[in-house]
């Protein structure tokens, strides 16, 4: 990991990797473990594929050693350099929040064809999560107008401030809505970058 990666400033790797999966965490190890397990089931279809785990710290400066355990175990079953996969523990050195967490874990690098995918770690993904992102962000990513795409069901119902059904034809598998999914969010690159400044700037 960079030494640039630090509280406060987003995090950009300095490797390129067809698929990075960032899991932010803080103290929840038994929800990590399943989380981490539900990676491994992930179909590559000959792709590369990188962990990053990144463990918050309480704002007295703790972090909880059992999450950071579980973390270790799954980095030193999973890091085999002879193959296409990796995984990299990020234990922070402050407290960094969840927003923090969210925002500045992966920083993309400009016209980069790498997918980031951001799970919270009590989110489990399906086999064919990166099947699916691939070819969303191979069908769309020329758009201007896409922050990002999520691998969450149709099971979203809040619009602004108002709450309401979503509803989208259940013959689709892709549709497009003005509000965001958190459930597995894989980021526009160009936008996303464009909302790391804006945020930076904002706070």
């Amino acid at each position: 990991m960079s030494g640039d990666c630090i509280v406060g400033r987003p995090c950009e790797y300095p490797d390129e990797v067809d698929f990075r999966v960032i899991v932010i965490t803080y103290d929840r190890p038994k929800s990590l473990e399943k989380c981490l397990m539900r990676l491994e089931e992930v179909e590559m279809i000959g792709d590369s594929m990188h962990v990053e785990i990144w463990i918050d710290r309480s704002k007295k400066g703790v972090v909880n050693n059992e999450t950071v355990e579980v973390a270790r175990l799954f980095k030193d079953k999973w890091e085999d350099p002879r193959s296409s996969m990796g995984c990299s523990l990020h234990i922070r050195e402050a407290n960094a929040g969840i927003t923090g967490q969210w925002t500045d874990t992966w920083r993309p690098k400009v016209g980069t064809k790498e997918i980031g995918l951001i799970l919270e770690d009590d989110v489990d993904v399906a086999p064919m999560a990166y099947r699916w992102l691939k070819a969303a962000h191979r069908t769309y990513d020329h758009r201007n107008d896409i922050q990002g795409y999520t691998l969450q069901m149709q099971n979203i119902n809040f619009f602004g401030g108002k709450m309401r059904a979503m509803s989208a034809d259940q013959n689709e598998t892709v549709f497009l809505y003005g509000v965001l999914g958190t459930w597995g969010f894989s980021p526009h690159p160009k936008t996303w970058r464009r909302f790391q400044d804006w945020a930076h700037d904002v706070r």
